[in-house]
């Protein structure tokens, strides 16, 4: 399965299991192209074809560039070649780059923020 394809499905199955999708991420802010760390952990709330929302602890600003890093349980990579495995074991890691569209105070967990990614269509 292309790196498409697993966008498509993620984004099928969050419509059907929604709270099963939820996994941890590692996220960074890009401030230039000699640093790219994803040293911040948040939560993937849902994804689509086009972006993710997650939760965060910490405000991002409308505008500013991200490395995303998913790793996604119970698939495994091979080159640009996505297996679904079933095995929780198995971790398949999507690293995105997208642009921060908007971050709001979640009004269903205290004290964190919902941040809104729209994918820059460069997938790594």
């Amino acid at each position: 399965m292309r790196k498409d394809e697993l966008l498509s499905y993620l984004e099928e199955r969050r419509e059907h299991e929604r709270l099963d999708r939820n996994f941890k991420l590692r996220y960074g802010q890009i401030e230039d192209l000699s640093k790219i760390d994803p040293d911040r952990e948040g939560e993937l709330l849902d994804i689509g074809g086009g972006g993710i929302r997650l939760l965060a602890e910490d405000a991002s600003l409308k505008d500013s560039q991200l490395m995303i890093v998913m790793e996604i349980p119970g698939w495994q990579v091979d080159g640009d070649e996505w297996t679904r495995t079933k095995d929780t074991t198995d971790i398949g890691v999507l690293r995105v780059i997208g642009n921060v569209m908007w971050c709001a105070q979640s009004s269903s967990h205290a004290g964190k923020h919902e941040i809104g990614v729209r994918f820059t269509g460069q997938i790594l």
